[in-house]
């Protein structure tokens, strides 16, 4: 139970230390749809798909606009990496992993409008996007549809064994797309970026009408990007539930249907993220503090007889886990998935009993009940929005069902005592379903 409070401890330090380097914003500009050049810095999450979303702000220090693609014509990192808002031809059945490839060669490529990012831009250009790690190049010069160069491969079988194929011909389609120009033709290479550029350059500069080199846009310098963090405090409630079942061998159980749950009650606590560059993937830690379980008088059939639920104790739950965010049409708004494990810790006595006493409050008997809580290590899944500073959440937990053996009480129909206490098999599953809404009090995103 020490290591999630340990590592988030260990990493909020690391954190804290370089508070400067949670992101990076560069010198740049963007054009907007409408026209209008804003410059200023950007934020460089080195991209690798096409962005969704671009973050400006005019001035060290002044408020953080989020533009999502539509919104915009372009924009650059100075000295750095351009983008431009394209329709090109996309193939996204291009595959490498193994589990996705087809046993033919296939394209089907689709026109889309994405931030595709320019690599050359003259008579003949050349542009670039990936789609899930798959890297898309397209060559485009006048008077020609752009020509779309993408990793792919495919099964086939030889010699009676399957084999995987290299589809990517792009060779001899850039042997077809550039057959004028000897100079292009003789430049072409390996299949990546440099040798690319120079293709499209030694078109420009030897067969272009007139000729003239292109301009080239590189990635800036190296630099570490260490992802953005923000830290919290998170409020909201949780329904608990776990309810006795009687086994097939205890039909008829006087407890059967009882719920020992601690139905709806508040929840709070702090929250603590790390998100990878690009703000896709966050690494999540959240304690939550709450009281849980019943501490309640329950109603038997005879007046000699008194039964005593107490299951109620004060609960920290430490959550370890991971969250993937995606952007919606609606700027600044991010769903999310998530899950990881929580580790509840009981604060103070945690033994849940049944006890009967006598008329007189003399105690006769008692023995254990579930927990109004799965207590373990167990994995937890959750559903969200953020929107700015505030983050809602919806969480469940579930444990696999277990058995117990209750005391628990028969009416008697002879004379004398009422009841008979005696032990019963029950089932029981506990679960949890909860909301939650954060809100960061500091954050570097």
């Amino acid at each position: 139970m020490k290591t999630p409070i340990l590592l988030v401890a260990s990493l909020g330090l690391a954190l804290a230390a370089h508070p400067a380097q949670a992101q990076v914003f560069r010198p740049g500009w963007v054009l907007l749809a409408q026209g209008d050049t804003l410059r200023g810095e950007v934020e460089d999450n080195a991209w690798e798909e096409a962005p969704k979303q671009v973050r400006f702000r005019a001035a060290a220090g002044a408020d953080i606009k989020t533009y999502a693609a539509p919104e915009l014509r372009a924009f650059r990192l100075r000295e750095g990496r351009f983008f431009r808002l394209e329709t090109l031809p996309l193939d996204r059945g291009a595959q490498k992993q193994l589990s996705y490839l087809t046993t033919w060669l296939t394209r089907r490529p689709q026109p889309e409008t994405f931030l595709a990012e320019v690599l050359v831009d003259g008579p003949a250009s050349l542009l670039r996007t990936a789609v899930a790690d798959v890297q898309h190049y397209y060559v485009r010069r006048a008077g020609q549809p752009a020509l779309e160069l993408a990793e792919r491969y495919y099964l086939q079988q030889q010699n009676g064994r399957q084999t995987i194929a290299d589809g990517n011909n792009y060779q001899g389609e850039l042997l077809t797309y550039f057959g004028d120009c000897p100079a292009a033709v003789q430049a072409i290479g390996r299949f990546e970026a440099p040798a690319l550029v120079a293709v499209v350059q030694a078109y420009n500069r030897q067969c272009a009408t007139p000729p003239q080199a292109g301009i080239e846009y590189r990635r800036a310098s190296p630099h570490r990007l260490i992802g953005g963090f923000a830290l919290g405090l998170v409020a909201g409630g949780r329904y608990t539930a776990c309810q006795l079942q009687a086994a097939p061998a205890s039909a008829g159980a006087t407890l059967a249907g009882l719920e020992v749950g601690g139905g709806i009650r508040p929840v709070g606590g702090m929250f603590f993220d790390i998100l990878a560059p690009g703000r896709h993937l966050a690494l999540h830690f959240t304690g939550l503090l709450t009281r849980i379980g019943r501490r309640q008088e329950l109603a038997t059939p005879s007046p000699g007889l008194v039964a005593q639920l107490n299951n109620q104790v004060t609960l920290l739950e430490m959550r370890l886990g991971g969250r993937y965010f995606w952007s919606s049409t609606r700027r600044g708004q991010r769903f999310f998935v998530g899950s990881g494990i929580s580790t509840p810790i009981a604060l103070g006595s945690s033994e849940a009993r049944l006890s009967y006493y006598n008329a007189n409050g003399q105690f006769l008997d008692g023995s254990s009940v579930p927990d109004a809580y799965p207590f373990g290590t167990l994995p937890y899944l959750e559903v969200g929005v953020q929107q700015g500073r505030f983050t809602l959440a919806v969480d469940v937990r579930l444990q696999t069902q277990d058995t117990y053996r209750i005391l628990s009480y028969a009416p008697q129909p002879q004379a004398g005592p009422t009841f008979l206490l005696s032990q019963e098999s029950y089932s029981a599953r506990n679960w949890y379903l909860g909301a939650t809404l954060g809100i960061a009090l500091w954050q570097a995103r």
